[in-house]
């Protein structure tokens, strides 16, 4: 079954997104380097109502449609049911999203088959990444994650591997998950030419910056930076979404148990973030 939330431009297309069960690496013990592959339409009929975290439904708002407004009310152009607050969604490992941030339910629309993502980052890529290439995998995607623990924003900006992944891999997006190793840089602006370089070096390919989710006593003012100087990649506020995350020993990674659930919220998140008529299989959009 299909339906549309018209004002959004989003096609709800039901496709399963499958949970492929936590990682194997215990907290803290990732290897310092890895590589792997893995217009208007027409009224909403019907629609599946969200669920808060009791079961009941979610608080909802129906607009009527022209053809069935009375003659004293005005009468809208399309029908459209919408959430009236946000809905907070819990998943089994104790990850907390708000389920309007990340874009609507479970389990979203269809990812683009055959098409190819490369993702790069530190630590905080490994702990997403890795999960979220089995999500890709199970959804026809082709997918690549190159990740280093200790790497920096500018390490990438001057990367010499960076361009020859692009040209032997030729992905259709790039996901960039860096900044979590240097919150603490007291001079984050700093970091904005290289943000710049970085993204340049993509060669105009659909991208999205994913920032880290914080810890306790985390720095923001960096990601502040990345979010006004990414452009045109878009950048996903992991921190509007996520409202809790379960953190490994350290404090600071994504439990084992929450990387999973959090690959999941990331797929659907693109999938819901991506331009559906573009011609461009992985044009994203930053608000919808």
């Amino acid at each position: 079954m299909t339906s549309r939330l018209v004002a959004l431009g989003v096609g709800f297309g039901f496709a399963l997104l499958v949970n492929c069960g936590g990682g194997t690496r215990p907290p803290g013990a990732i290897a310092d380097r890895a590589s792997t592959s893995g217009d208007a339409a027409e009224p909403v009929a019907a629609a599946s109502a969200p669920h808060a975290p009791n079961g009941e439904a979610a608080p909802t708002k129906v607009f009527q449609s022209a053809s069935s407004a009375t003659p004293d009310q005005p009468k809208p152009a399309l029908a459209l049911m919408v959430p009236v607050s946000s809905v907070e969604e819990t998943f089994p490992s104790g990850l907390v999203v708000d389920q309007r941030e990340l874009g609507g339910p479970a389990p979203g629309p269809e990812l683009p088959k055959g098409t190819k993502v490369l993702h790069i980052g530190d630590s905080f890529g490994g702990a997403l990444g890795i999960e979220l290439n089995k999500v890709l995998t199970n959804a026809g995607v082709k997918s690549r994650l190159e990740f280093e623990t200790s790497t920096y924003i500018p390490t990438w900006a001057y990367s010499k591997k960076l361009p020859g992944l692009l040209q032997s891999f030729d992905p259709d997006l790039v996901l960039i998950s860096l900044g979590a190793n240097e919150l603490e840089n007291p001079e984050p602006e700093k970091r904005a030419p290289l943000i710049k370089r970085l993204v340049a070096s993509l060669g105009g390919r659909a991208c999205v910056w994913v920032a880290p989710v914080l810890w306790d006593g985390a720095k923001h003012q960096l990601l502040q930076v990345i979010a006004a100087n990414s452009s045109p990649c878009v950048y996903l506020d992991s921190n509007r979404i996520v409202k809790k995350m379960p953190r490994a020993g350290d404090k600071i990674h994504p439990s084992m148990q929450a990387r999973p659930d959090w690959a999941l919220v990331t797929a659907r998140w693109l999938a819901y973030h991506r331009r559906q008529s573009s011609g461009r299989p992985w044009e994203i959009v930053a608000a919808l």
